[in-house]
């Protein structure tokens, strides 16, 4: 009867949060529920704890009536296409709504879950606000928060933010087919008009939920050469978003600023820059292009630093017509000498130098609120 289902709703409402399952399991579960509501209710819960996402739509979710389909889509909102495996993208939430309180609560307790890996795996800080965080540019009502792992999520205002994973999907995979790049190259719009005319938070939700369900991997080439080239170059926020969307599921990564990001006009190039951080794309094999970067900003400092560390290693000038705060400006000797000292230290410890270990230099060598310009040779 009809209480008897809302009791077994509760009891998962009860043991979710706490619990993780496969398709089957939750299959022989829902097969104990009979009445729609319930039904939704159940699978909407153990849709958020699931390990093996990607096979649930043709196990379970393909197998349900329209009906349901929609209702679950309406009760878990933009959770339904989060990707526990790539959840990088931008978020705008509503704390005060429910269901998007509900989504900053997993992305935070996803942040929380890759940086206990990184941090035991003692992979470098990449991060913008340091601690190994995975968001960025985060504001709360418009006001810039340094977000961390303790940070309570507040149960009103607008909190925007944008969310990158370094776990990569894409090392695992093999390159999508043809068949499977043709089918999603479709959900893209082609021409100026089409990008007008579509609905941006739909289609993208789509292109999502493709990418859970067949769980595709990427070569720089096959984004490049099939997915942007089908979208006009007017399109900064269709560009913006995709490359974004699909950073963590490349094969190639070391190709990627190179075949991908530096390839875009400007306004893009800087907003896909901003939103993944520098460190995350870098490849040091590759360092003869131009940088802005911000010095106020702890990943840009430490990538500044990178640079220094590459000039003094390598012979000859390497930075070329840099400027400082928009004037002219020479790479000066302080600079050099503060992380030579800092590096013949660790050198000295059996420490392998790393950007995270070199930061101590910033109080006296870099300065905040200072933009650093110029093309590395």
């Amino acid at each position: 009867d009809s209480e008897s289902e809302q009791k077994k709703v509760a009891i998962l409402r009860a043991i979710g949060p706490d619990s993780s399952l496969y398709v089957r399991q939750m299959q022989a579960i829902l097969y104990n529920f009979h009445e729609r509501a319930a039904r939704v209710r159940a699978f909407c819960i153990m849709y958020q704890q699931l390990l093996d996402r990607n096979l649930v739509f043709s196990a379970v979710y393909d197998q349900m009536s329209s009906e349901e389909q929609n209702s679950i889509k309406v009760f878990l909102g933009q959770m339904f296409s989060i990707d526990p495996e790539n959840p990088t993208g931008h978020y705008r939430l509503d704390l005060g709504e429910g269901k998007a309180r509900t989504t900053a609560l997993k992305l935070h307790e996803l942040s929380n879950n890759e940086k206990f890996e990184r941090m035991s795996a003692k992979k470098a800080d990449t991060s913008q606000y340091g601690g190994f965080e995975q968001w960025r540019n985060v504001t709360l009502n418009g006001e810039p928060i340094a977000y961390h792992s303790k940070w309570r999520i507040p149960t009103e205002g607008i909190l925007e933010f944008d969310y990158v994973t370094t776990r990569r999907i894409g090392a695992k995979l093999a390159p999508i087919g043809k068949e499977g790049l043709d089918q999603l190259i479709i959900l893209f719009p082609s021409s100026p008009s089409e990008v007008d005319r579509a609905d941006t938070f739909e289609c993208f939700s789509k292109i999502k939920m493709y990418l859970i369900r067949y769980r595709c991997a990427f070569t720089c080439q096959q984004v490049k050469e099939h997915i942007l080239s089908r979208l006009p170059e007017s399109a900064f926020l269709w560009r913006t978003e995709t490359i974004c969307l699909l950073f963590g599921r490349i094969i190639d990564l070391e190709n990627f600023y190179l075949d991908i990001v530096e390839k875009q006009e400007a306004m893009t190039k800087q907003a896909v820059l901003s939103r993944l951080g520098w460190l995350n794309i870098w490849n040091p094999l590759y360092a003869d292009i131009y940088y802005e970067l911000d010095l106020a900003i702890r990943d840009e400092r430490l990538m500044a630093i990178a640079l220094v560390k590459l000039a003094i290693r390598e012979p000859g000038e390497n930075w070329i017509d840099e400027t400082y705060n928009g004037q002219g400006f020479e790479l000066p000797a302080t600079w050099t000498q503060e992380v030579r000292e800092v590096l013949i230290a660790l050198e000295e410890l059996n420490v392998g130098p790393c950007f995270v270990s070199i930061h101590i230099v910033h109080d006296t060598a870099f300065y905040s609120d200072s933009f650093l310009r110029f093309l590395f040779v």
